[in-house]
């Protein structure tokens, strides 16, 4: 059998290419509510005069914004960049009689609590209420060092708190979530687990009445457990969120980080028509080459008129050469 060899050698000029990735970022808001809190809490409004609107399902708690010391201790309309998309938040000065309350509703056997907050500077000592129920059956907090936690009250009158494996840094925002589903009661950071406790049974509906819930503090509004700093997103779920839900949460509240575009060498080879039995092979010497196959693999083009095969990682001053080989019958 003979065997006819074609080879073409040329010199081929690395061409420089501009590479980036453009980020399409979903609505935070859309993923929450493809979840279906039974009630949600942007604490977007321009005037403490407007209700805080709940877009759960049902929803139907709006929030009354209150300041008893009328000296603008809670200001809306702040904004929640870098770390959250869109919106504004609500802003707490930590002192007593400061809250939004939204009502009175019990979430039922089990619940998720999470919430976007941002710890104020200097804000250390207290526990710091983010959302809780006047009978104790939960609450999302701040402790006096900083860390998440979140509590709850069975049915049985039994307590567990649980807390995140590190604290919240002041002035940054942070995403929080309190899990209480099956008897084990959770705690989210930035959707990392934190502590868990098997509390079994379901959570309490007691009392006492008004059994109201606060955003930003607990029971009557005036017990030192104000918040102090910013929360944003408040929702209230009657079942548990599962980690990946929890997760995709969060990584909808953080924004993308642009891309870094940088300048890569590549070659672009053509073939009007692709050869049989080919292979391309690059060297940077013709005077002693030492031809190797590359393995970029060709493609054919949108119109379907040629081969292209691109190599990604090409240099300038190197060698390429097609090598086909057809085989003949005597």
């Amino acid at each position: 059998m003979n065997i006819r060899n074609k080879l073409s050698i040329g010199l081929v000029a690395a061409l420089a290419i501009l590479a980036g990735v453009t980020s399409v970022r979903a609505d935070y808001s859309a993923i929450v509510l493809n979840d279906n809190p039974i009630h949600f809490w942007v604490l977007g409004e321009s005037s403490t005069n407007q209700p805080a609107a709940d877009i759960g399902t049902p929803g139907g708690n709006p929030g009354t914004y209150t300041d008893l010391n009328n000296v603008n201790g809670l200001l809306l309309g702040q904004p929640t960049t870098p770390a959250l998309i869109g919106d504004t938040c609500a802003s707490f000065d930590g002192l007593n009689g400061v809250f939004v309350d939204v009502g009175l509703f019990y979430p039922g056997a089990s619940v998720t609590v999470e919430a976007w907050v941002k710890v104020g500077v200097g804000a250390v000592g207290n526990i710091r209420s983010i959302i809780a129920r006047w009978d104790g059956c939960f609450e999302l907090d701040v402790d006096g060092n900083n860390y998440g936690r979140f509590i709850v009250r069975n049915d049985t009158n039994g307590i567990a708190t649980v807390s995140s494996l590190i604290p919240l840094i002041p002035g940054q925002w942070h995403h929080v979530v309190g899990v209480f589903e099956n008897g084990v009661v959770s705690v989210y950071r930035d959707s990392v687990l934190g502590g868990t406790n098997a509390l079994g049974g379901s959570l309490q509906n007691v009392g006492p009445s008004p059994d109201r819930v606060l955003i930003g503090n607990t029971r009557t509004g005036s017990t030192g457990n104000v918040w102090i700093g910013d929360i944003a997103k408040v929702a209230v779920y009657n079942y548990g969120l599962t980690p990946q839900q929890v997760l995709t949460h969060y990584t909808g509240g953080v924004p993308g980080v642009a891309p870094v575009l940088t300048q890569q060498p590549a070659l672009t080879i053509r073939w009007p028509s692709l050869p049989g039995n080919y292979s391309l092979q690059a060297a940077d010497s013709l005077s002693n080459p030492n031809w190797t196959s590359t393995a970029a693999t060709p493609v054919l083009t949108p119109d379907a008129t040629a081969f292209e095969q691109v190599i990604p990682t090409a240099s300038a001053g190197q060698f390429y050469r097609t090598v086909s080989t057809n085989a003949i019958q005597p």
